[in-house]
């Protein structure tokens, strides 16, 4: 009976990549998940270039427009910048030769290892020791030139960060996949920490419009109730009662955080107290559409400032991990349906 009233229904293969590889993909990247999206927008990239601005002839067949000349140096000098800062942090080779760690890198990696999920702050101690100082000095390049560049699109900062990720996950490569996921978090939040006042609602994107824009439908649909979103709700007559207090109060709270990662722990955290508000609700286990269901309701009732906001800042500055795969990125996907 219950499963005839449900009105929301995803089919939950809508969620994953349309390449299908098999991880979450996202609205932002037109339903491709982080590595096809990446993958498809680079291969585009030398078609573009050719068929270009630069490359369109002058109305008589002579010499190109002046505007399209300036279109190409433009591009040129964009091109110029963002290299010279790769080469800057991993060299000019794209695939340089690996070397042997040193018996130095070796003890350190040991030290690495020993760390309890989460130990941001013992992390940074070994990072500040002698033998880990490749990877400090790698990161402290990386964050000045990131701030002197501030100015730069915030799609091209997004590049950059996340060619960084890939180069420095080299540097715990002989470490346990999961151990090297750790390492990869705390590395996230050390860069994240620093450049979110740079990279956070940048003024090269429409953001803050589309924050203004979001917060005006949401608070346009403040007459939705649980019970038209076939949301299992016992209504008490008082807003402490309301089960899904706590998800409404950590979603509001990813906004207050810095790092990605930070902030699909709210989502996290959100998704996980919607599920035990229904679960609180009605006698049934609830599945994937009454979650949605929950969630539209948390969202409506929160109105979670810079919502757009927060969900770009982790797409482009997260882990890609964090979004392809796992709990959190099925959390993820969903809020950002």
């Amino acid at each position: 009976m219950w499963a005839e009233q449900r009105g929301i229904h995803v089919d939950q293969s809508e969620l994953l990549c349309k390449d299908g590889c098999g991880y979450y993909g996202n609205p932002a990247w037109q339903g491709y998940c982080s590595k096809c999206w990446r993958v498809r927008t680079r291969s585009t990239q030398p078609d573009r270039q050719e068929y270009g601005p630069s490359s369109c002839p002058s109305p008589a067949g002579g010499a190109p427009l002046t505007f399209s000349k300036f279109e190409e140096k433009k591009n040129t000098e964009k091109g110029r910048r963002v290299n010279t800062m790769r080469r800057l942090f991993w060299g000019s080779s794209p695939s340089p030769p690996k070397k042997e760690p040193s018996e130095s890198q070796i003890a350190a990696l040991k030290a690495f290892q020993s760390l309890q999920p989460g130990d941001f702050t013992n992390f940074l101690k070994l990072l500040r020791r002698p033998a880990s100082q490749n990877l400090q000095s790698r990161c402290t390049a990386f964050l000045n030139t990131m701030e002197a560049y501030h100015d730069l699109p915030v799609e091209k900062q997004s590049d950059l960060v996340q060619d960084f990720y890939q180069s420095i996950a080299g540097h715990f490569g002989s470490l346990p996949e999961e151990q090297t996921v750790q390492m990869m978090e705390h590395i996230e939040k050390l860069i994240m920490t620093r450049l979110h006042k740079w990279v956070f609602c940048h003024d090269s994107s429409d953001d803050e419009q589309k924050d203004l824009v979001l917060q005006r439908r949401i608070r346009a649909l403040k007459w939705v109730t649980p019970k038209m979103l076939r949301v299992p709700f016992k209504e008490e007559g008082s807003e402490a009662s309301d089960p899904f207090l706590t998800a409404i109060t950590a979603i509001i709270e990813m906004d207050a955080r810095r790092t990605p990662q930070d902030k699909l722990t709210c989502v996290s955290k959100c998704s996980q107290s919607v599920f035990q508000a229904l679960a609180s609700s009605s006698s049934e286990p609830a599945n994937a559409d009454d979650f949605l269901s929950g969630m539209i309701h948390v969202v409506l009732k929160a109105n979670p400032p810079r919502l757009h906001s927060n969900m770009q800042y982790i797409i482009r500055f997260g882990l890609p991990h964090s979004l392809m795969a796992g709990e959190s990125g099925y959390y993820f996907t969903n809020l950002c349906c």
